[in-house]
Parts: structure tokens; C-alpha cells; sequence
């Protein structure tokens, strides 16, 4: 007949073998990726328009972007492309790129973004944007209206997912897949120049209906 020493010793036993295979399980199974371009919500390393210590405006070693990019977590096919430097994240989609211009320069980094970010969360951080201008986007069954977000006193763009496309809906919960940072300016009319004019820009709308001025840019 078992003791009740015995008894014990056997759950004392099992809870060992279980915290063993947990740890084992934890060693084995990938973990999860902390979200690397959440500093544009949490300012850190540091505040948009920089992005892990890369400032649009300022110079560069190519290498070291190259090295800093492979040793960072999620990060796969880094590799130079002309003046570009550009990657994937293991675990989403598209094509991250920091673009290097004349004397090493940095003239703007474009992050496909690796968390869930929302319109909401960036109305919340940053107050409505100076200006947007929205186009359909896609093809086939992936379309979609993308409307821009601009801020350029912060050097920031996003760029959301607006559904359905036959009748698109703002919402706060609508998604921002991609940001680029650039260098700031005090004004939409500095920071995109000449072109301002063609870019068909209008303020900020709200939530609800998507309307789109001009479509066919």
C-alpha cells in the first residue's frame, strides 16, 4: 500500500519531469518575435524618424547596416541591392528597404510592419495627419483602397488597408501594413515639393466612408 510520503513523492517527481520538458519544449519551439518596428508607438531605441538607431538625413556604412540588419532577430535575406539595403522578416510578407542616396546618405527607410497596428493606434500617438490621399490597390481578390497617412514634421507615412474596396469603410481597427520614414519638414507643401501639386492630397477625413477624389492617379 502506498504512504502518504510515497504519494507525494511521486507528485513532488512528476512536477520535476513536467518543469524539465517545459524548459525543453521552450529550448526547442521558436519564440515568438518582439514586433522590431514598434518603436514608431513605444519611441524606442528611438523615436520616428529613426528606426534602430538609422536616421533618414544622416550617413551610413553600408556594412555596418548589412551587419546590424543579420544580427537582428526575424531578419532573412539581407543583401544590398544598388544603393539599397534590403531584407525580409522570416515571418510576413513583402520587402523591407533602407534607401542610400549621395555620400552615404540616408534618404528613407520603408518597414513592412511586424506587429498588429492599426489606424487607431497611430490617430492615438500622433493626431491626425497633415494631409492623405488614398488610389485602389491590388489585383484580383486582394484589392483594396490604400490611403496614405502623412506626417512629415515626425518624417513618418503609413499606409492602410481600407475594405472593401467596392465601398471602402475607415475604421479605427482598419490595418497599417507598411511605414517609411524620410526626413522631416514643417509641411506637407516642404516635404513633397514641386510634386505636392500632382499628389492629389486632401485632409484628414475621419472614420466612416472613404471617399476618393481622385482614383485614377
Amino acid at each position: 500500500m502506498m504512504t502518504k510520503r510515497s504519494g507525494l513523492r511521486l507528485i513532488f517527481a512528476a512536477l520535476v519531469i513536467a518543469a524539465i520538458v517545459g524548459i525543453a519544449l521552450r529550448m526547442c519551439l521558436p519564440m515568438p518575435r518582439e514586433g522590431t518596428v514598434m518603436g514608431i508607438l513605444t519611441d524606442e531605441p528611438c523615436a520616428p524618424p529613426c528606426w534602430q538607431g538609422i536616421t533618414p538625413g544622416t550617413v551610413v556604412n553600408h556594412q555596418t547596416i548589412l551587419r546590424q540588419l543579420r544580427r537582428m532577430p526575424g531578419t532573412t535575406s539581407v543583401r544590398r541591392d544598388g544603393n539599397a539595403v534590403k531584407w525580409l522578416w522570416a515571418d510576413r510578407p513583402g520587402v523591407n528597404a533602407i534607401y542610400i542616396g549621395v555620400d552615404d546618405v540616408v534618404q528613407s527607410i520603408s518597414l513592412q510592419v511586424d506587429f498588429e497596428l492599426t489606424v487607431g493606434d497611430i490617430i492615438r500617438k500622433y493626431g491626425p495627419p497633415d494631409a492623405v490621399n488614398a488610389a485602389p490597390f491590388g489585383y484580383g481578390e486582394d484589392t483594396y483602397v490604400l490611403l496614405n497617412l502623412f506626417y512629415p514634421r515626425h518624417g513618418l507615412t503609413c499606409r492602410v488597408r481600407v475594405v472593401p474596396h467596392s465601398h471602402p469603410v475607415l475604421k479605427p481597427h482598419s490595418v497599417v501594413y507598411e511605414v517609411t520614414y524620410s526626413t522631416t519638414a514643417e509641411s506637407v507643401e516642404a516635404w513633397f515639393g514641386d510634386k505636392v501639386e500632382d499628389m492629389c492630397l486632401y485632409p484628414w477625413p475621419g472614420y466612416g466612408e472613404l471617399e476618393i477624389p481622385c482614383p485614377q492617379q
